[in-house]
């Protein structure tokens, strides 16, 4: 869902049980949370801005390494824990976190009703969070195509603002493209 201030909740495209976040959770073991990452120590100007500077090992993220990058209004993503034998095809790869000051804020109504932020102990989910991960066929169910699939909990990492402005995105941004072609 949309969480800009005074924005209504109408982006539904990866809403939790919307079709295709059930598509992502069946097939790959990854979801979309209804949430809003709250950064608390690495935040650029306000705490829905975070600077990610925790990037997974993963060989797609070469070039990123040394370089931040910036998401703003991220959703937090799940992984199965246990994968069906649907979801056990895939290994999935996390290839960025937020820092552990941040959380994930469960109540978006609040947010856009009261404009209230703060950590709810049993309600929102404590980081470093996953915000982004790589799913792609295991060796020893590899077909002859080899799907691969990058989930990113924020569209606006790869708007032009982030991409000109800070190198990390422009990484990720080639890097992602690399590696799904």
């Amino acid at each position: 869902p949309e969480v800009d201030i005074g924005a209504a909740l109408t982006n539904t495209f990866l809403k939790e049980g919307s079709p295709f976040n059930e598509y992502l959770w069946n097939e790959f073991g990854i979801r979309v949370r209804d949430t809003v990452v709250i950064e608390t120590r690495l935040a650029i100007g306000n705490e829905f801005t975070l600077l990610v500077d925790q990037i997974a090992p993963h060989a797609m993220l070469a070039d990123v390494r040394d370089a931040q990058i910036v998401m703003q209004f991220v959703r937090a993503l799940e992984l199965a824990e246990t994968p069906t034998v649907e979801q056990g095809r895939y290994i999935r790869e996390p290839l960025l976190y937020s820092s552990d000051g941040s959380f994930a804020e469960t109540d978006l109504e609040g947010i856009l009703r009261e404009s209230r932020i703060g950590f709810d102990q049993g309600e929102d989910i404590p980081g470093p969070l996953l915000l982004a991960v790589t799913a792609r066929y295991s060796v020893e169910s590899q077909e002859e195509t080899q799907p691969r699939v990058i989930v990113i909990g924020d569209s606006d990492v790869f708007k032009n603002d982030f991409v000109e402005e800070y190198p990390g995105n422009t990484f990720l941004w080639t890097d992602t493209i690399d590696w799904l072609t």
